[in-house]
C-alpha cells in the first residue's frame, strides 16, 4: 500500500504542477476537482449559457442553441465519429436557429474563432463521467464549457503510451464514448517523453509530438525548462489551440485528422487568400511518345480556352511532384495561359543536382521544408539504407542465349541488332 501510495503522490504532484502552469501561463480558468461532483458531462449547461449571454443573444436563441448542441452529441442513432462530426459542424459554422417560425434564421456562436480572448478557457481535473464503467480523465480543458481536450498525465516512470492507451480505452463503447462526441484535441503526456497528441479515435501509433519551430524566438520561452510544460505552451496556449481545431482538423472518409507540426508549420509559411487553384499530375508516358503527347495536350488546351481569355482574380497553381514535369514545354504553357498566377511546388522526393537547379529556378526559393532526416526521427517515414551487393551468375549455355536473340530480333537489320548488343550487352560480358 506504500507503494502504490508514493506512486500517486508523484502523479499528484506533476498534476499539480500542470494545474498551476494552465493557470499562470496560459490563463486558464481552474473550474475544480470534479470527483465527486455530479453530473459532469461534456457541455456544462451553465458555463456555455453564461458565454452566450454575455455575447447578447435572447434567452429564447440560447436555450434552443443548447438544445441543439447537445441533441447533436448524444444522438445515439450514430457512431462517435459522426457524432463528433457533426458537433464539430455546429462549432465550427455555428447554429443556425430560428426564435420563432416567423423570423429568420440567425447564427448563435458558441465560440468565437477570430477572437480567441473573447472565450471561456478553464480547465477541471479528475473529472467523473458515468458510462457502463465510470472513468475519471486527468484533466478536461473547456471552452465556453464545451469540452474540446482531454489531458492524461503519468509519472515519468510510466510510459506515454499508457496514457494513450487510456484515451483510446474510455472512447470504447464499454466506457464513456459520449464524453467525447465534442473533443477535438486528446493528449497524454509526463515529464520525461514531454507531450503527444491526436484526436477522437486517433490510432496510438499516430499521437504525435509537437515540435515547436524557431522556438528560441518566443518570448519567454526560456523560462519553461520541463520537456512537458514547453508542450503545453506551444500546443495549449489560447489562439493556437483555437487555431489548431479550426483549420486544421479534418474528417475524411471516416477518419478523424489533425495536422502534423510540419504540416501546420508549412500552410502558415504558405498561407494567402485562395480564390482558384489548379493541381495536374501526369502519369508516365513511353518516352517515344511523351515529346508529342505533351505537344497535342497543349495544343488541345489552348483551343478549348474562350476566346481573348484573360484570367481574372488572385490564381495560385498547386503542382504536385514539381520536380518531374515542370522544367519544359507543360510549366511553359501553364505560364502562357496563366501569366500572373503564383505557382506554388510540392515535391516529397529528394531532389538530383540536375533537378533541383531548374526546380528553384521555376518556382523561386522554398516556402518550407521538412528535411528527411526529421521526418525519420519523427516516425513519419521509414530510413533508406542503400546496400552494394555482388550477385553471382552464371550461364549455363552461350549458344541457347544466341539464338534465342537471333529469333527475338529477327525482323531487325544487322544495324538494329548490333545497336541492340552494344545497348544492353550480353550476359558474357556482365
Amino acid at each position: 500500500m506504500e507503494q502504490f501510495s508514493q506512486i500517486g503522490q508523484i502523479e499528484r504532484k506533476t498534476q499539480d504542477r500542470v494545474i498551476e502552469f494552465f493557470k499562470k501561463e496560459l490563463g486558464y480558468d481552474y473550474l475544480g476537482n470534479w470527483e465527486k461532483r455530479e453530473n459532469n458531462g461534456n457541455i456544462e449547461e451553465t458555463l456555455l449559457k453564461e458565454y452566450l449571454q454575455k455575447q447578447n443573444y435572447s434567452e429564447n436563441l440560447i436555450k434552443k442553441a443548447i438544445a441543439e448542441l447537445i441533441k447533436t452529441s448524444t444522438n445515439q442513432q450514430k457512431s462517435l465519429y459522426d457524432k463528433n462530426k457533426d458537433v464539430y459542424s455546429l462549432l465550427r459554422y455555428g447554429l443556425h436557429i430560428k426564435e420563432s417560425q416567423s423570423e429568420t434564421t440567425k447564427t448563435v456562436w458558441p465560440i468565437d474563432w477570430r477572437n480567441p480572448r473573447n472565450n471561456h478557457f478553464a480547465i477541471a481535473e479528475e473529472v467523473t463521467i458515468i458510462g457502463k464503467y465510470n472513468k475519471r480523465p486527468d484533466i478536461v480543458i473547456y471552452v465556453n464549457g464545451i469540452a474540446l481536450g482531454v489531458l492524461e498525465l503519468k509519472r515519468s516512470s510510466i510510459s506515454i503510451g499508457e496514457g494513450i492507451r487510456q484515451n483510446l480505452d474510455n472512447q470504447k463503447k464499454e466506457f464513456i464514448p459520449q464524453f467525447f462526441t465534442t473533443q477535438q484535441i486528446i493528449l497524454a503526456g509526463n515529464d520525461t517523453q514531454g507531450l503527444r497528441y491526436g484526436t477522437v479515435l486517433t490510432p496510438a501509433k499516430y499521437y504525435m509530438e509537437w515540435k515547436e519551430e524557431e522556438a528560441e524566438n518566443i518570448s519567454g520561452i526560456e523560462k519553461i525548462e520541463n520537456i512537458l510544460d514547453r508542450a503545453l505552451f506551444f500546443l495549449l496556449k489560447k489562439s493556437r489551440f483555437l487555431e489548431l481545431i479550426y483549420n486544421f482538423i479534418i474528417f475524411d472518409k471516416g477518419i478523424k485528422k489533425i495536422a502534423r507540426h510540419n504540416q501546420y508549420f508549412a500552410v502558415k509559411s504558405a498561407q494567402k487568400s485562395l480564390i482558384c487553384s489548379l493541381i495536374h499530375k501526369f502519369g508516365r508516358t513511353k518516352n517515344n511518345y511523351i515529346e508529342q503527347y505533351y505537344e497535342n495536350y497543349i495544343e488541345e488546351l489552348k483551343q478549348n480556352l474562350p476566346k481573348e481569355f484573360n484570367p481574372k482574380g488572385n490564381i495560385y497553381v498547386f503542382v504536385d511532384e514539381c520536380h518531374r514535369t515542370q522544367s519544359g514545354k507543360l510549366h511553359k504553357a501553364m505560364k502562357s495561359i496563366l501569366p500572373n498566377s503564383v505557382f506554388i511546388g510540392f515535391t516529397g522526393t529528394p531532389l538530383l543536382k540536375k533537378d533541383k537547379l531548374s526546380t528553384l529556378e521555376t518556382f523561386g526559393n522554398y516556402i518550407h521544408t521538412y528535411k528527411f532526416d526529421r521526418a525519420v526521427e519523427d516516425g513519419v517515414i521509414l530510413d533508406l539504407r542503400y546496400e552494394a551487393r555482388d550477385v553471382d551468375q552464371k550461364i549455363d549455355s552461350q549458344e541457347r542465349i544466341d539464338t534465342w536473340f537471333e529469333a527475338k530480333t529477327k525482323g531487325l537489320t544487322d544495324v538494329a541488332r548490333n545497336q541492340l548488343k552494344k545497348k544492353w550487352g550480353t550476359m558474357q560480358k556482365l
